[in-house]
């Protein structure tokens, strides 16, 4: 089983989201993900992918929920957290095509993930308000 992490990115005093668009995958928008790696936790790895792929430093970091990812063989590890990085704070890994502060009224406009995707369920989530 290999570990992975998935998770939504709140702007810090607004109710925008980070939503990316990967290189490999670039018609989707979706959460910031990646794998855990040997001897760090779940938590760690979500505040380190996503400095790695948007240069934003993540807080308040905690446990959604998961779900078996079977294409790679994973259990994603879904959380959600804050930033007050409006921008990127250093350089990344050069993963994501595009990465965007997305409001509720921009969503409709854009390609997601599928539904039944832990990715689509936490966007959906918080599209309803919850």
């Amino acid at each position: 089983l290999d570990p992975a992490v998935i998770g939504l990115i709140r702007l810090s005093g607004t109710d925008r989201i980070l939503l990316a668009r990967n290189r490999r995958r670039n018609s989707l928008f979706s959460l910031i993900a990646g794998y855990v790696e040997p001897g760090e936790t779940a938590e760690a790895a979500f505040a380190r992918e996503a400095l790695e792929e948007t240069g934003r430093r993540v807080d308040h970091i905690r446990y959604w929920g998961s779900q078996a990812w079977p294409p790679s063989g994973s259990l994603m590890l879904g959380f959600c957290a804050q930033t007050a990085d409006v921008h990127p704070t250093c350089h990344t890994d050069g993963e994501l095509e595009e990465i965007r502060w997305v409001e509720r009224s921009e969503l409709s406009g854009l390609s997601l993930p599928r539904p039944g995707s832990i990715a689509h369920t936490m966007i959906m989530e918080w599209y309803h308000g919850d």
